[in-house]
């Protein structure tokens, strides 16, 4: 009869080491890594000093609504730009950019912006090109106003 330890060496070679993969909460996953921008009408700015930034973009009736030609606008700049509506929805239009890897929603209160890998940089450039006297930037990664 054979030793336990010799059992045990048998048994570990049925069954291979497999290291375990890390989830995407450990520090350790190198998976693709989204980057989102946001783009608001720049009142939005004092809202936020007034209610706070989680409540603001927690709560829709506290955002300025885009008027109808900024709304027609911004898709359109989309577009433009090759971004390819793909849906509308109770959240509003839903865009793709298959050269980007990035995805976009415009709502009636703003333009959010979603992409990975080399579509980061063209999103924060198409937030930068929109930001002007009526719209802003939000950079949730950075906390930071354009």
């Amino acid at each position: 009869m054979a030793s336990p330890r010799a059992r045990a060496d048998v048994a570990n070679r049925r069954r291979p080491h497999r290291k375990p993969r890390p989830r995407r909460h450990d520090s350790s996953y190198t998976g693709p890594m989204s980057y989102s921008v946001h783009v608001f009408r720049r009142e939005i700015q004092a809202k936020v000093e007034a209610h706070g930034l989680g409540a603001v973009l927690e709560n829709d009736s506290l955002r300025p609504s885009f008027d109808a030609a900024t709304l027609e606008g911004l898709g359109e700049n989309l577009e433009m730009r090759g971004f390819a509506s793909v849906r509308s929805d109770e959240h509003g239009r839903h865009f793709t950019h298959e050269g980007w890897g990035a995805e976009a929603l415009l709502s009636s209160t703003g333009l959010y912006l979603t992409a990975s890998g080399e579509g980061i940089f063209e999103i924060l450039m198409v937030g930068s090109e929109l930001a002007d006297d009526e719209l802003v930037k939000y950079d949730p990664q950075e906390g930071s106003w354009e």
